[in-house]
């Protein structure tokens, strides 16, 4: 069966890589992006229904198969189901904020249970990160769709009292469940992130993001698709994020949280020696996230979601709509805002 076959590719990548298991599944569901991408970018254009529905067949077989997660499906499914009920019929100012409440208290209720009722295993994987995602997704839908209500009551209101980009990211017209729920399990960000809004993935599967990119630069010999071509990006991106994992991996051999916790890191070093320490062990506990992160982004821009524009003047694409870290910003950040702003972009 697939399952056994999978289970086996994760037990020999964990021997292998020095990773537990529940890292290797998130890898393996980040590496598979790719090529599925690879077949998502050949589906017809104008055939956006199949599109959705092999978004969501790909995402429910990374939840169930690679990370068997058998009840993680419920669980994501219940958040988006209940997000889209409420904000399709429940005509309210306080809608996004009934929304956020309910996602928060569900999402606080499984981090709980996973850390007081649940034995740790490495093995497993905790469907709490993929629900974490999920809650910035659907709260950021309710707030877009509650925006687009405000248009179409009040325009001058909704000329005044939003910016831009909050114009930029309202939503008119309530989708179909179909639309909505291949947003809410696209599958390269599924499991890791980064989150994005609906309004990006409407004009993502329609292709309306891509109208500006000059028909030379359409890829396709008989039939031009519309997604342009993003191999190169997205190869320096896994790269990096490789980088990362490899830094990850060896600095996990020299700095252990065990050293950090025993009595001897206490008694045996000076302080200054112990800041810098705890420094470096707090940067090996980031490498995860650059690394996974890096590579979802490559994801991304593969699928085509991370297209952010044609410069005709210097005639290159931008790939960073879907930018999740800035690395070296968030490092040599001066204050929290400047952190902030460089972590969880989206």
């Amino acid at each position: 069966m697939i399952v056994d076959k999978v289970d086996q590719f994760i037990g020999g990548f964990s021997s292998y890589s020095g990773l537990d298991e529940g890292q290797c599944r998130l890898l393996t569901c980040v590496f598979l992006s790719f090529p599925f991408s690879a077949i998502f970018k050949r589906i017809p254009d104008k055939y956006y229904k199949i599109k959705n529905y092999y978004i969501i067949f790909i995402s429910a077989f990374y939840i169930a198969v690679v990370l068997k997660l058998y009840t993680g499906v419920q669980v994501l499914f219940f958040n988006a189901l209940f997000t889209y009920i409420l904000t399709k019929y429940l005509n309210s100012k306080l809608m996004p904020w009934i929304n956020l409440v309910f996602l928060m208290l569900f999402l606080c209720i499984n981090h709980l249970h996973a850390q007081f009722f649940v034995d740790f295993d490495p093995t497993v994987v905790d469907i709490t990160g993929a629900q974490m995602v999920l809650v910035m997704k659907l709260s950021s839908f309710a707030w877009s769709y509650r925006d687009g209500q405000l248009y179409h009551k009040d325009v001058a209101r909704f000329n005044s009292e939003l910016n831009t980009f909050q114009k930029s990211r309202a939503i008119l017209k309530h989708p179909s469940f179909l639309s909505f729920m291949g947003y809410v399990f696209f599958y390269a960000t599924i499991v890791t992130g980064p989150s994005f809004d609906y309004a990006d993935y409407e004009r993502f599967i329609l292709t309306d993001m891509f109208v500006d990119v000059p028909e030379s630069k359409k890829p396709g010999r008989r039939r031009k698709r519309m997604i342009p071509k993003s191999g190169r990006v997205a190869l320096l991106k896994v790269l990096m994020g490789l980088g990362w994992a490899g830094l990850l991996i060896y600095s996990q051999t020299k700095i252990t949280q065990s050293y950090v916790i025993s009595n001897d890191f206490l008694t045996d070093n000076s302080f200054i020696f112990r800041i810098f320490y705890l420094w470096a062990f707090g940067f090996t506990l980031r490498l995860k996230y650059y690394s996974v992160w890096t590579i979802s982004e490559a994801g991304c821009i593969v699928a085509g979601i991370g297209y952010n524009g044609y410069d005709a003047k210097k005639d290159k694409f931008y790939w960073n709509r879907v930018q999740n870290i800035d690395i070296y910003a968030f490092e040599t950040g001066q204050n929290v805002h400047t952190c902030l702003e460089a972590w969880n972009m989206n």
